[in-house]
């Protein structure tokens, strides 16, 4: 624990290398611990969505981490997402498989706005226009409405004018401002 601490610690706020080594020392023990595994795959997310010029590569880095927490714990909502953000990384056209992901993972975590956003997105570029819709609507009509409220306000608008809605996979801005 105190290691998938140091790690997690290291990734958010210090020095990747460091969480890198404190991982590997977990998975040296224990090859299928669900955590470290996780963490490791988040690691990557973290990393692509401060270099969006490495975003690609580094999302794919994630996308088989995922896929093993998968075959362990095929509940793992979080490890969804970031399979899915890994499919999405390198298209806006997302395969069946990706979109079965999304929705698994909405269904399991309904209250976390970004894999709501980032399904929404995916069954609009589907051409699922009316799920997409329902997800947004839940996101921008959210009783305690924040700033990932506004971003799927103004998602929600471009779904209703009929327009493809534009946003990149796993970058979901951190400040918004409404609209006058």
């Amino acid at each position: 624990m105190a290691l998938r601490t140091l790690a997690a610690g290291e990734m958010l706020y210090g020095d990747l290398p460091k969480a890198d080594a404190a991982l590997e020392k977990v998975l040296a023990q224990k090859s299928d611990d669900v955590e470290a595994l996780y963490l490791k795959a988040a690691r990557y997310i973290i990393e692509g969505r401060r270099d969006p010029e490495q975003r690609a590569r580094l999302f794919a880095e994630a996308k088989p981490l995922a896929g093993a927490i998968y075959k362990l714990d095929p509940n793992h909502y979080p490890a969804l997402y970031i399979y899915a953000s890994g499919a999405l990384a390198n298209t806006t056209a997302p395969s069946e498989n990706t979109l079965n992901v999304l929705k698994l993972a909405h269904q399991l975590a309904p209250q976390v706005d970004d894999i709501s956003l980032e399904a929404a997105v995916a069954l609009s570029n589907a051409g699922q226009t009316s799920d997409a819709r329902h997800l947004l609507e839940l996101v921008a009509y959210a009783p305690h409405a924040n700033q990932l409220s506004v971003y799927a306000w103004g998602l929600l608008n471009q779904v209703a004018e009929g327009k493809a809605i534009t946003h990149i996979a796993g970058e979901l801005p951190h400040e918004f401002k409404a609209p006058r």
